[in-house]
C-alpha cells in the first residue's frame, strides 16, 4: 500500500471524525432534554444491519464496537466509516412534527496485532442534546402561556481497544478461540439548553415572562470488558458465545446557567450561577450466542441490561435483539449478488424511561446488503435501512425511518499470519 493511498484514507478518516463531532447537534428527541442527552449506541454499518448485536458478533474484516474481545479475530487492517440519514416524526394527539437529519455515525481504524491480538481506534457519538418543542396555550392562573424549550450539542466518544486470544497458537481447539478484550472511551462535549415561558393574554402586568439558559461541558471516561469464545459443534457448524460489561462511571460537568425575568413594564432581573455536577453513567452488560456455517450464514441472539442512571426519568432497561447474516458466495464464486452479504435484524428495548406513570419503550427493524467490489474480497459498500418506533401510552410517540451507508476498506497494512 503506497503513501498516497494511506494519505487519502487518512483525510477521509479525519473528515468523518469532524462530521461526528457535529452530529450531536442534529438530533430532535424530546428525551434529549435531560441529563447528558439522548444516548446513542451505534455499531459499524454492517453490525447495525444485523440488529446491532453486542455479545457474540465478530468478524475477521471489521470490529465489534460493543465487545472488545472480538478484535482478536481481525485478520486484515480495516477502515470503517458510516453515514446515517433519518426522517423522524414526533406524533402528538393533535398532529405531528417532522424533521430530517443526516450525520456521520462512526469512523474507526482496526488492525491485527501479532498472532494473538487486534486493536481499534475510533470516534462515535455518545449522546445528542438536540431538541426543539413548544407547548401552546397552557393555563396559568387566568392567563394563557406558551412554553418553549430548545437544546443542541452533545457528547462525543473517542475510544481505543485491544483484544487478545492468549491461546490462539494452541493445539487445543477449546482454548484456541478463547479471547478477552478491553475498551477505554474518553467522553467530551457541550450541551446547551433553554426554557422560556411567555404569556399571551391581553393583560399580563401581574405575570412575569421568564427564560432559563444552561450550558454544560461534559468530560468522562468509560471502561468496557469483553469475552468471546467459539465452539465447534461438528466439522461445519460452530457456536459463538460472547459477553461484555461496561463499568459504572460518571460524567463530570461544569454547568453555567442564568435566568432572565421581566414583566410587561420591561422590568428585568438577571441571575447567574455556576455549579459542578457529576452525572452517573450506569453500568451495562450484554451477552449472546451465535450459530453459523463458516461465513455462509449466521444467526445471533442477544440480551442486555442497563442500570438506572442519574437522569430524571431513567429506568433500568432491558434489550433483546436477533440478527441474521447470509453470504451465498464467500469464496468469491458467482456474480456480484452471490458475493454480496445480506443482513436482517430486530431489536426491542423495554423500560427506557418513565414519564409520569407511562413507560417508554422502543422497537426497531433493520436490514441491508453489503456489496463486494472484487472477487475474494469482503464487502466494501453497505446500504441499509431502519424503522424504529419509541414512545409509550399517553406520550409523544417517535417514528424513525433511516438509511445508513457504510464503507469498509480492508488492507494488508497489518495482516495476521498464524503460520510463519
Amino acid at each position: 500500500m503506497n503513501c498516497f493511498s494511506i494519505t487519502c484514507k487518512g483525510f477521509i478518516f479525519l473528515f468523518f471524525i469532524v462530521c461526528e463531532i457535529h452530529a450531536q447537534n442534529l438530533g430532535n428527541s424530546i428525551y434529549g432534554f435531560q441529563g447528558s442527552g439522548d444516548h446513542m449506541d451505534f455499531g459499524t454499518p454492517e453490525q447495525e444491519q444485523a440488529g446491532n448485536i453486542h455479545g457474540a458478533y465478530r468478524s475477521s474484516f471489521s470490529p465489534n464496537f460493543h465487545n472488545p474481545a472480538s478484535l482478536s479475530y481481525l485478520s486484515l487492517t480495516n477502515y470503517n466509516v458510516g453515514v446515517r440519514g433519518v426522517y423522524e416524526e414526533q406524533r402528538y394527539k393533535t398532529g405531528y412534527v417532522p424533521s430530517y437529519n443526516a450525520y456521520a455515525s462512526n469512523a474507526s481504524l482496526a488492525f491485527p496485532v501479532n498472532k494473538i491480538g487486534g486493536a481499534c481506534l475510533g470516534f462515535r457519538p455518545f449522546s445528542t442534546g438536540g431538541v426543539e418543542g413548544t407547548a401552546s396555550d397552557i393555563p396559568v392562573g387566568n392567563q394563557l402561556a406558551n412554553y418553549r424549550f430548545l437544546g443542541n450539542g452533545g457528547v462525543s466518544r473517542f475510544f481505543g481497544g485491544l483484544g487478545i486470544a492468549p491461546f490462539a497458537t494452541s493445539r487445543d481447539s477449546f482454548w484456541q478461540s478463547f479471547s478477552i478484550g478491553y475498551y477505554a472511551s474518553y467522553l467530551f462535549g457541550q450541551i446547551r439548553r433553554s426554557e422560556s415561558l411567555l404569556f399571551s393574554g391581553t393583560d399580563t402586568s401581574g405575570y412575569f415572562h421568564s427564560a432559563i439558559v444552561q450550558s454544560a461541558n461534559y468530560r468522562g471516561v468509560l471502561h468496557q470488558l469483553g469475552w468471546q469464545q467459539s465452539f465447534r459443534l461438528n466439522r461445519r457448524i460452530h457456536l459463538d458465545a460472547g459477553f461484555s460489561y461496561q463499568l459504572p462511571s460518571f460524567l463530570s460537568s461544569l454547568r453555567e446557567s442564568y435566568s432572565i425575568t421581566n414583566n410587561a413594564n420591561s422590568q428585568q432581573l438577571v441571575t447567574a450561577d455556576t455549579l459542578n455536577f457529576r452525572d452517573a453513567v450506569s453500568g451495562s452488560w450484554s451477552g449472546g450466542l451465535g450459530i453459523g456455517l463458516g461465513e455462509k450464514w449466521k444467526i445471533w441472539l442477544d440480551y442486555g441490561s442497563r442500570g438506572k442512571g442519574s437522569a430524571q426519568y431513567a429506568l433500568a432497561s432491558q434489550r433483546y435483539a436477533v440478527g441474521l447474516l447470509l453470504w451465498p458466495g464467500p469464496e468469491g464464486r458467482g456474480g456480484i449478488f452471490s458475493r454480496s452479504q445480506y443482513r436482517l435484524g430486530a431489536t426491542y428495548t423495554a423500560n427506557e424511561a418513565i414519564i409520569g406513570t407511562s413507560v417508554v419503550s422502543s422497537f426497531s427493524v433493520r436490514g441491508g446488503i453489503g456489496l463486494s467490489a472484487r472477487k475474494l474480497r469482503p464487502p466494501m459498500f453497505f446500504l441499509g435501512f431502519e424503522y424504529r418506533r419509541r414512545g409509550g401510552s399517553g406520550l409523544v410517540n417517535q417514528t424513525f425511518y433511516g438509511v445508513n451507508i457504510g464503507i469498509s476498506i480492508n488492507e494488508k497494512w497489518f495482516i495476521r499470519r498464524r503460520i510463519d
